[in-house]
C-alpha cells in the first residue's frame, strides 16, 4: 500500500505529535496526468555552480539593462558583468541594507541607483556615474518615466525629471500623510507604487496632478506594513511581504486587489515568530519549470521559507553547513538576474554570483545538497503497526561517472515517538549510472504507534525525485 504521506510540503505543526512533516530542498509538483504513478512528486530544488567571482562582496544588487547589459553591486564597487573579466564601473556608499537598481530603457539611458541611502545616476552610454542625492535613497524605482527615490527616515518620496535621473526638482516630493507610521519599503506592480509602512501602507498611482503627479488611490489603505524592508516582492504578478500591524508580526502577505490576505500557514508563522529579528528579512523571486517562487531567507532566524504560486504551498531551503551539522539560510540573496536563459543569483556573504538551475545538485561550496523529507507513517488508533519493509520510489540510475555520487545513496531513519527522537541511519543504493530498476528498500523497519520516517539525500546527484513511499504494513493488537 501506499504511505500517503511522502509528497507534502513542509507543516511542523506546534505540536509535532499532530504533525511533524519537514521538507527542505525539495518542492511539490502535482502531475496532471490520471494516469501516474503517484499525484503529485517532490522535485530538487536547484543547485548552484559559480559563474564570477566580484571582490569584495557581499553581493548587494544585480540588474538587467534594457539592452541586455549585465550590472551588479558587490560591496561597494558597481560591476559591469561582461562576456570576459567583468569591470568596475564605479564605487558606491555602503551599509548593512541591499543596494537597488532601476533603469529608464532607450528613452534616458541611465541607471537610478540607491545604496549606503545614497542615490546615483549612472549613464549607459558615456559609463560615467554622478551623485545625484547625497541622503535619502533608501530604494529606488521607475514608473511612467520618473525615477522615484523612497526616504524612510523622512517618509518621503521624490521623483526626478522625466527620463533624467540627473535632475531633481526639490519641490517635487510627497510626505505621507494617511497614517503617522512612517514608509519603510517601496514596490512597483502592475504601474502601481506601493508604499508599506512599519503598520500601515498605502497605493499610490502617477495622476497626472499638478504640482506633484503622485497621489493615493481611494480606498487603496492597507492595515499592515512590514518590519521588513526587502522582504517585500513580486512573484508571477503578486507582491507578498513579511507583515506587521498592532496586533503583532511575523505572519506572511500578499496583496489581493487593495486588501492583504494571510498567505502563510500557522507552521509558517510559528516558526518566523520564534526569530530573534525579522528587520533582516530579504525576498526574491524566480520562475522555473512552470513554477513562480516567492523566496524569503531570514538570517537572524537561520532559515528560508519558500512559497510556491502554482500549488499554495511552501517549502524550506537551506545551507548545509557541515561545521555544525544544521541548516542555515541559503546563501543566495535578494539579487537575481535572468539573462539568455540562464538565473543568476549573487552570494549574501562573499563575492560570488551563480548560475541557479534544477539540473544542478551541488551547493555554493560545491557540495551535494542535503535534502530531507520527513512525514508520518500509518496511525491505525494507535495500535502497533509492523513494519516489514519500506520502498520509497525514487528516480533511479541517476549517479555520476566519478566521485562523490557515483555509487549514490539515500539514508531513512524511523522515530517510534513522532519524531522526537530516531532510530540508527539507515542507507541504501539508489542506482549507479543506468541502474533504472535500483529499488530503494529498508527492510525490518520494526513496529511504532506513531511512525515518522526522515529520508535524507545528499549526492550530488539530479534528478533526485520522490514518487511514493510504499510497505506492506502488518496490525499489532495493542
Amino acid at each position: 500500500m501506499r504511505l500517503a504521506g511522502l509528497v507534502g510540503p513542509t507543516y511542523r505543526s506546534l505540536s509535532r505529535t499532530a504533525d511533524p512533516a519537514e521538507c527542505v530542498n525539495w518542492y511539490v509538483e502535482t502531475l496532471q496526468d490520471d494516469n501516474a504513478k503517484a499525484p503529485a512528486v517532490l522535485y530538487p530544488c536547484p543547485g548552484f555552480t559559480e559563474v564570477y567571482d566580484l571582490t569584495p562582496g557581499p553581493i548587494r544588487a544585480m540588474y538587467t539593462s534594457y539592452d541586455g547589459r549585465e550590472f551588479a553591486i558587490s560591496g561597494f564597487n558597481l560591476y559591469e558583468l561582461t562576456s570576459g573579466t567583468p569591470v568596475v564601473r564605479a564605487t558606491v556608499a555602503v551599509d548593512s541594507n541591499p543596494a537597488t537598481i532601476c533603469g529608464n530603457g532607450a528613452a534616458g539611458g541611465q541607471l537610478f541607483i540607491t545604496s549606503g541611502d545614497l542615490g546615483y545616476c549612472y549613464d549607459l552610454n558615456s559609463n560615467t556615474i554622478s551623485t545625484e542625492l547625497a541622503s535619502g535613497a533608501a530604494m529606488g524605482a521607475y514608473l511612467t518615466n520618473v525615477f522615484i527615490a523612497l526616504n524612510s527616515d523622512l517618509s518621503t518620496i521624490r521623483i526626478s525629471d522625466i527620463d533624467d535621473g540627473t535632475t531633481w526638482d526639490p519641490t517635487q516630493f510627497a510626505q505621507r500623510s494617511l497614517a503617522s507610521d512612517p514608509w519603510v519599503s517601496m514596490v512597483v506592480n502592475n504601474s502601481e507604487l506601493w508604499l508599506i509602512g512599519s503598520q500601515t501602507s498605502e497605493v499610490w498611482t502617477n495622476q497626472g496632478l499638478f504640482p506633484f503627479p503622485f497621489a493615493p488611490i481611494p480606498g487603496a489603505f492597507l492595515n499592515t506594513g512590514t518590519p521588513a524592508p526587502f522582504s517585500a516582492a513580486v512573484a508571477n504578478g503578486v507582491l507578498a511581504w513579511v507583515s506587521q500591524n498592532t496586533q503583532g508580526d511575523g505572519m506572511i502577505v500578499r496583496a489581493n486587489g487593495y486588501a492583504a490576505e494571510r498567505l502563510s500557514t500557522h507552521p509558517v508563522e510559528h516558526a518566523i515568530q520564534g526569530y530573534t529579528d525579522l528587520t533582516d528579512a530579504i525576498a526574491w523571486s524566480y520562475q522555473e519549470n512552470g513554477h513562480s517562487f516567492w523566496v524569503c531567507s531570514f538570517e537572524s532566524g537561520g532559515r528560508t521559507w519558500v512559497w510556491d504560486d502554482v500549488t499554495g504551498l511552501w517549502h524550506e531551503r537551506g545551507y548545509w553547513n557541515p561545521a555544525t551539522s544544521a541548516f542555515e539560510a541559503i546563501r543566495v540573496g535578494n539579487h537575481y538576474l535572468a539573462t539568455d536563459g540562464m538565473h543568476m543569483v549573487g552570494d549574501r556573504i562573499t563575492g560570488q554570483v551563480y548560475e541557479m538551475d534544477s539540473t544542478i545538485a551541488t551547493e555554493v561550496d560545491g557540495a551535494g545538497i542535503r535534502r530531507v523529507r520527513q512525514f508520518r507513517g500509518l496511525d491505525d488508533e494507535q495500535n502497533y503497526v509492523f513494519y516489514p519493509w519500506l520502498q520509497i520510489e525514487m528516480q533511479a540510475g541517476v549517479g555520476i561517472v566519478t566521485g562523490q555520487g557515483s555509487d549514490p545513496q539515500a539514508m531513512l531513519q524511523m522515530s517510534q515517538d513522532n519524531g522526537f527522537s530516531w532510530g540508527p541511519e539507515r542507507w541504501t543504493d539508489i542506482g549507479k549510472i543506468g541502474e533504472y530498476a535500483c529499488r530503494a528498500i529498508w527492510r525490518r523497519m520494526g513496529r511504532a504507534r506513531n511512525a515518522v520516517f526522515k529520508v535524507v539525500v545528499s549526492d550530488p546527484v539530479y534528478p533526485v525525485a520522490l514518487i511514493q513511499a510504499i510497505c506492506h504494513p502488518e496490525r499489532g493488537t495493542s
